[in-house]
């Protein structure tokens, strides 16, 4: 009887091990300790003598995927998740980035400075926040006062041709948005249909003309005369006439 005790303990032991060694880290600070284990002799040598920015480069490439996947999304255990939304750090990103600061910082001895950190995140996230709530808004307004057959003027940064990123492209509707004539694309042309694709309001376009030659808009290929989709929660756009605006424009046709 007693063996046979034995023997269901070493199974249970087996069968459960894995998952006790398994688990989750609750804290930011353990999740650092944890991944200092992780790291390998070598790397923790070599990642320890970078900057922080380098560090966190090379760290995210090699172990972020991992971290954001078995901590963060794929996590039953929610506590660290929690602890980062209750600092108001919502971004997976973010969150491993500043994982992995800390996992640094302490191979190196230095503070963590977790508020700091979070500061930072917070800091570069408000403006873009800010200008989705206004650009949302903005677009209904657009969306309200286009009617199919109205002529619009669509303005483009260069870098905006592949989409709205919120981590790159600037803001259209901030009073510092930078456009520049000779490099972005200003085109006019007359509203083909109106309609909401997923929640966002969008524009159809019959393209007239175009600022510069541009072979593709938002990914697609374009020239005038094409009836191109353009989201407005991503875009300037403005109906003529613009006295000011048109003799700007007049000199880069």
């Amino acid at each position: 009887m007693l063996m046979r005790r034995h023997f269901l303990i070493l199974i249970l032991s087996i069968l459960f091990f894995p998952a006790f060694s398994a688990k989750k880290p609750k804290t930011i600070e353990e999740a650092a300790v944890r991944l200092e284990k992780k790291l390998s002799k070598k790397d923790k040598e070599i990642y320890k003598k970078l900057k922080e920015d380098d560090a966190l480069i090379e760290i995210d490439n090699m172990h972020g995927v991992w971290i954001r996947n078995e901590w963060i999304r794929l996590n039953k255990d929610t506590t660290l998740l929690h602890s980062f939304h209750e600092m108001g750090i919502t971004h997976v990103d973010d969150m491993s980035d500043i994982i992995i600061v800390c996992t640094h910082r302490k191979m190196n001895g230095l503070p963590l400075d977790i508020p700091a950190q979070v500061k930072k995140c917070k800091d570069y996230w408000t403006p873009v926040r800010e200008c989705e709530e206004k650009a949302a808004i903005m677009s209904i307004s657009n969306y309200d006062r286009f009617k199919p057959g109205d002529s619009i003027t669509i303005y483009l940064h260069a870098e905006n041709l592949a989409g709205l990123n919120g981590r790159t492209v600037p803001c259209p509707y901030s009073d510092d948005w930078d456009f520049d004539y000779k490099k972005d694309i200003v085109v006019k042309g007359i509203v083909n249909e109106k309609y909401f694709l997923y929640g966002d309001p969008h524009l159809k376009v019959q393209v007239g003309s175009m600022s510069r030659e541009a072979e593709f808009l938002l990914h697609k290929p374009a020239k005038p005369g094409d009836i191109v989709e353009f989201p407005l929660k991503s875009l300037l756009v403005k109906q003529p006439p613009q006295k000011e605006m048109t003799k700007k424009l007049d000199k880069v046709y």
